[in-house]
């Protein structure tokens, strides 16, 4: 079930380009006995990376990545290994040693993108089927495919996964074990938002940024 729902929302994402090209008075013709509908849905938002003075997008190596999520956290992150070596917790990973620093105002029109599309096709929390995790993934990969569809050519995104133990209620989660959100960093600043609903805050007053548990940038 889990895997189904998440194709559903890839296949919104996906099959934009052809509803879009279709006009108002296209002819369609099925096969027999076979309903097709078609829903026009704004494309998802090309990337936009943050530019520097110079035009060009600000970058981050992994070592600054590290450094500022260690600063902001207080915690001495493991950045150490794979995505698949097992603990020790709480650590990074990352996945590109180059990243790009991404456009606030990028950020926020993605995210508008994703909870309309959740919400056009009926997609609601459903534990251990369509929960937290789901959200932040299924986000994280339509990211994925907005940077196919950059204007400009920059590294990968700096929009990643936020494991964190939820000991603080915060975004209208209650105080329950392990919760995944969404950790990005546009201008100087690194934020967290809640993919469920689109809330936002800063990292550095993240209610639970002491329990960070993984922090992963693919």
């Amino acid at each position: 079930m889990k895997h189904t729902l998440m194709a559903t929302l890839f296949a919104s994402c996906l099959i934009m380009p052809m509803a879009a090209a279709i006009g108002d008075d296209a002819e369609i013709l099925p096969p027999g006995g076979v309903e097709i509908r078609i829903n026009r849905v704004d494309a998802v938002p090309p990337y936009r990376a943050e530019l520097g003075d110079d035009g060009k997008p600000v970058l981050l190596t992994r070592t600054q990545i590290v450094a500022e999520l260690r600063e902001i956290t207080g915690l001495a992150l493991n950045d150490q290994g794979g995505e698949l070596l097992p603990p020790p917790f709480p650590r990074v990973f990352c996945r590109f040693e180059t990243y790009s620093v991404v456009n606030h105002r990028w950020f926020e029109s993605l995210i508008h993108w994703c909870t309309g599309q959740v919400r056009f096709l009926g997609l609601t929390y459903r534990r251990e089927n369509w929960d937290c995790d789901d959200y932040s993934m299924a986000y994280n990969a339509i990211a994925d495919i907005a940077q196919l569809r950059a204007q400009t050519p920059a590294p990968p995104r700096l929009v990643g996964r936020l494991i964190v133990q939820q000991k603080v209620a915060w975004a209208g989660t209650p105080v329950t074990g392990a919760h995944e959100v969404i950790t990005f960093r546009s201008g100087k600043s690194w934020w967290v938002c809640e993919p469920q609903n689109g809330t936002k805050i800063l990292l550095k007053n993240y209610p639970n940024r002491e329990h960070v548990r993984e922090i992963m940038f693919n």
